[in-house]
């Protein structure tokens, strides 16, 4: 299995490849590599249909356990908070901001992987944030792809594809060494 910095530099590469910027900052108590994407996608609703820009912040954490609820709720909250301002449209005008909150360690706790698996804030306009919680000695990828209307719904699917894009099963990283976007 890989260990959590291989992970990390496999999913820095992989927002690499698909025209990200990739840097390195702060947040909250945990330094973090963070990626920013953007992907336009049609949106139709009713009898009008529109193209809506879609900001992926993805930050990613190294940890040596994730052992609580309460550090996947901070931290998505934190990088829900730093996605939106960081974000190069206009929330809620024209762009949805959808970030991706991934903690990564050799050590998860059932109650953090739990927590991830439930998590789906949907509650601020035109925004999102997910947990993604990977065990890579466990060979698992927690997250929520699921939303909370029916208005994002195409948004979800378009979430839900970048991070199965993005994180990959630790497992596969072996399986294909070298090869940035086996899976």
């Amino acid at each position: 299995m890989p260990d959590a910095d291989s992970y990390i530099t496999t999913v820095a590469e992989r927002i690499r490849f698909w025209d990200g910027d990739v840097y390195d900052t702060q947040i909250g108590p945990l330094r973090t590599t963070v990626g920013h994407l953007y992907d336009t996608i049609a949106v139709a609703q009713s009898e009008r249909a529109f193209n809506l820009q879609v900001h992926f912040c993805v930050a990613l954490a190294q940890l040596p356990s994730i052992d609580s609820a309460f550090a996947v709720e901070d931290f998505t909250h934190r990088v829900g908070a730093h996605g939106f301002e960081t974000s190069k449209g206009s929330p809620g005008f024209g762009t949805v901001e959808v970030s991706f909150a991934g903690m990564i360690s050799p050590l998860v706790h059932q109650v953090a992987a739990q927590r991830a698996d439930s998590i789906a804030v949907d509650n601020r306009a035109f925004g999102m944030r997910r947990a993604v919680v990977v065990d890579v000695s466990g060979n698992w990828v927690h997250t929520n792809l699921g939303g909370s209307s029916f208005f994002r719904s195409q948004v979800n699917y378009a979430a839900s594809q970048r991070v199965r894009r993005l994180f990959p099963l630790p497992a596969e990283l072996d399986a294909h060494p070298g090869n940035v976007l086996a899976w």
